[in-house]
């Protein structure tokens, strides 16, 4: 079983005994070796708190739960508290990353991931030309398979594949769900 990424975006995470959420799920973190991921990067709820938090894979019991429960808000770790494995490079955002093939043409933006239930692999990166919000679905995207990947690095994703296979076209463009 697989979920998209854009499911997952907007999700609160609560702490035991309390009513309001203390942050949502904004964007991930993974490992660009092994497309793991390391953590859920998540926002508090207000705008005037501009500090990031991250949830760690390994506290998470269910990605597909409608929301993610804490026992204490010591759970979620500030970038400076991550260490060791769970070490993130300058740039962790793994949403807008550019996308282009081996041979340099450009595939467009990473505009969502799909992870596979279970271990919380990244399996597909949904790429689209141009990222614009309100005018995604009506766009193609380009799957591209985490097999097909050939480097990530700070700033890019870089896959072989032809950019001129086609693209799925925005009516079928939903990830299939095994």
């Amino acid at each position: 079983m697989s979920i998209n990424f854009s499911q997952i975006v907007g999700r609160e995470v609560r702490v035991a005994g309390q009513v309001e959420p203390i942050a949502a799920v904004a964007d991930a973190a993974i490992n660009k070796q092994t497309g793991q991921l390391i953590a859920l990067v998540v926002k508090p709820p207000h705008l005037w708190q501009r500090q990031l938090w991250f949830l760690l894979a390994d506290d998470i019991a269910d990605i597909t739960a409608p929301y993610y429960h804490l026992e204490r808000q010591a759970q979620l770790k500030q970038r400076h508290e991550l260490s060791g494995r769970h070490f993130l490079p300058r740039q962790w955002k793994a949403l807008g990353l550019a996308a282009e093939s081996a041979m340099g043409e450009p595939l467009g933006r990473v505009v969502d991931l799909t992870f596979d239930n279970n271990g919380l692999q990244v399996t597909d990166f949904v790429c689209q030309r141009t990222p614009v919000p309100y005018l995604s679905q009506f766009l193609p995207k380009r799957i591209i398979s985490w097999e097909r990947i050939i480097k990530i690095t700070d700033r890019r994703l870089v896959a072989d594949v032809d950019p001129r296979q086609p693209l799925l076209e925005p009516q079928t463009s939903a990830l299939p769900v095994d």
